[in-house]
């Protein structure tokens, strides 16, 4: 159903199913689509933000200035969740481009090829995304944002079959408050209580998986001279791992400026000033990002985020769960933001969350058990990506010899992206998960890449040639 208005047919929906009211912990982008679905089946939808909130900043997400990227996958659900919010995005400068030609992009010693897919992606500031979907969900007549709302605990009352959540106990502007709640979604992040919660509720709380990164990364918003050297197209550097640790970027976004990143694992990182900036930027392996901030303007200081790690939670392997609470974005895997892969995995599990809603009728017992069940193989997928890069930096960090051997033909398949557009198309359509992992192994990608791969070198990349697009 469109993002609008909550109809006649709905509200029957509601008082059919008993659904009265839900809570969602935390205005962010897992939190703006929790409250989306949720305004479907219940009759009033409340999100709580424990800060104030405007279109500049949000002191309790550190990156939200920083460089952000919208896969193609994540991209298609949103727009099925909020139909509008295409068509607003553009009107404010947004840039919409194809997967295949979005970026310029070098690894492993060489320039990935560029074609047209046919599945789109946008570029924006991750301000302008999420401001609009905020505008977007505020819209909705049965859901209602509540800043300077900063959740205390959980209130439960225990059966003799199960334990539920009933509400929660609230700091507003006005003092202490109990909100009730039928369901109540944890969005609120990586700074997320809701381990502590489950342990004061008598729960057991879920065991956890890291993958070590040590990334910090540094991001600046610029006015790049005229003509646009980079011609609208995205510019991308990374690093072959383990010998190199670097990376840089620079993003079109809105008001003709340019959202520039440094980002170093390893705990090798840019220093937050524009001289630092420029100083990183050269030692990358080619120097079109040097060049390019030769001449740029800087617009905003700029600012630093560092990840010591990825880190999920394994909410799927609990044997009890009380009834009545889920865990959703950040709250319950928190990915190395370096791959982009965090808001898509947001969208599609709020695209399961709609799904074990509507097969579940209303009844929210065992809600908590499909829906972490259902959200596996998206968390997998997105998982299993990351370790397969970050472990090469850090050999400490224990994976499996077949997973080792597809580090390798990852590396191959890489190199003949560089030469082959049918092994570039298939890295793009992974990447952006409108296809799985499994592609990359088609007959049509696999011959290319290990009958014209060439072979891996432990050493490190020699220093690329200039480009000739500058």
């Amino acid at each position: 159903m469109p993002a609008s208005q909550a109809s006649t047919s709905q509200m029957g929906t509601f008082q059919a199913q008993g659904l009265k009211q839900a809570v969602v912990i935390g205005a962010s982008f897992s939190g703006l689509c929790a409250a989306r679905v949720l305004s479907e089946f219940f009759e009033r939808v409340l999100i709580l933000e424990k800060d104030p909130l405007d279109e500049t900043i949000r002191r309790g997400v550190p990156q939200y200035l920083q460089s952000h990227v919208l896969l193609g996958q994540g991209f298609q659900q949103l727009t099925e969740l909020f139909p509008d919010l295409e068509r607003e995005m553009l009107q404010q400068g947004a840039h919409k481009t194809d997967i295949g030609t979005y970026a310029h992009w070098y690894q492993w010693g060489g320039w990935k090829r560029n074609m047209r897919t046919g599945v789109s992606a946008l570029s924006c500031s991750r301000a302008l995304l999420e401001t609009t979907l905020r505008k977007q969900v505020e819209k909705l007549q049965n859901v209602q944002l509540l800043p300077a709302h900063k959740v205390l605990g959980l209130l439960s009352e225990a059966s003799p079959r199960e334990q539920a959540i009933h509400g929660l106990k609230v700091q507003t502007p006005q003092g202490e408050q109990e909100l009730s709640a039928q369901l109540v979604i944890d969005c609120s992040g990586r700074g997320s209580h809701v381990k502590q919660w489950l342990v004061q509720l008598g729960f057991v709380a879920p065991k956890e998986s890291e993958i070590p990164a040590k990334v910090g990364y540094v991001t600046c918003r610029y006015r790049f001279p005229s003509p646009d050297p980079l011609k609208g197209q995205a510019l991308v550097i990374t690093p072959a791992a383990p010998a190199e640790t670097r990376a840089g970027m620079a993003l079109p976004i809105e008001d003709d400026q340019w959202s520039v990143t440094l980002a170093g694992w390893c705990s090798d990182h840019p220093e937050p000033t524009p001289e630092g900036i420029l100083k990183f930027a050269q030692s990358l392996p080619v120097p079109d990002l040097h060049q390019v901030l030769l001449t740029a303007e800087p617009l905003t200081d700029p600012l630093r985020h560092l990840i010591p790690s990825s880190i999920r939670k394994h909410f799927e392997k609990l044997k009890t769960f009380p009834r009545g609470l889920l865990v959703m974005g950040d709250a319950l895997c928190s990915f190395n933001p370096t791959y982009g892969q965090g808001i898509t995995v947001g969208v599609l599990e709020a695209q399961h969350l709609h799904d074990c809603l509507s097969e579940s009728q209303g009844d929210l017992r065992d809600l908590w058990r499909w829906f972490f069940k259902r959200i596996q193989p998206v968390l997998k997928t997105a998982w299993s990506m990351v370790e397969l890069e970050d472990s090469r930096f850090f050999p400490e960090h224990t994976i499996s010899p077949m997973d080792r051997v597809l580090q390798r033909y990852l590396v191959r398949m890489q190199q003949a992206a560089t030469r082959s557009e049918e092994v570039a198309e298939a890295f793009y359509r992974v990447l952006n998960m409108i296809d799985p992992p499994q592609a990359l192994f088609h007959p049509r990608v696999l011959w290319r890449v290990l009958l014209r791969g060439q072979k891996v070198s432990s050493q490190a990349v020699p220093l690329y040639q200039r480009s000739s697009r500058l």
